[in-house]
């Protein structure tokens, strides 16, 4: 299996971690059927791939066998979270049949954390998260990890956080700072 080390050259404030752990807790009192999370945003730069990655480390940190899928194929920053050795390959061009299930998950240098990248740019990100094959992949991480975390692209350009989002049990809605008035 692949490994793949994070990047932790940005450190989290407490206030960001304590919030985290907030969502981790709120995550598993929504019911112990709770296993596929999406996390998504209304616009790019509201931060939704740092949360993402934050948020299955902190699941893992707590002793659950966690994944992060990288379904943002369209823009992936992710991949810049990490170090890696050598190509990559990922998400994309294992729906396209070109890659095992194998070859895609990464097991990072954080216990019980692994990870799957977006891969490669496509064409057709919609219509390859919209096949049966990525709906196969996500049941096969139910099976596999207590917890699949899916960072998808922002909801308000592309359809793909909502195709992403109806294959999970529930959806994390990331706000940039600012984003939420009390008007």
């Amino acid at each position: 299996m692949n490994r793949v080390t994070i990047n932790n050259e940005r450190q989290e404030s407490y206030q960001f971690k304590e919030a985290l752990k907030t969502l981790r807790a709120n995550i598993q009192f929504s019911g112990e059927n709770i296993k596929t999370v999406s996390v998504t945003s209304t616009l790019p730069g509201e931060g939704k791939s740092s949360v993402s990655l934050a948020l299955a480390r902190s699941f893992a940190e707590a002793g659950k066998f966690t994944v992060l899928l990288d379904c943002d194929i369209r823009r992936s920053r992710m991949l810049e979270q990490f170090h890696t050795d050598g190509k990559v390959v990922g998400l994309s061009e294992y729906l396209c049949g070109a890659v095992t299930y194998k070859e895609i998950l990464m097991h990072t240098d954080q216990p019980s954390l692994y990870t799957i990248f977006a891969g490669r740019h496509v064409p057709n990100p919609s219509e390859l998260l919209s096949s049966d094959r990525f709906t196969a992949l996500v049941k096969q991480l139910r099976e596999d990890f207590e917890v699949v975390i899916l960072d998808t692209p922002p909801v308000s350009s592309v359809i793909d956080g909502a195709v992403v989002s109806s294959r999970c049990d529930g959806t994390v809605l990331v706000a940039g700072p600012g984003a939420l008035s009390e008007d």
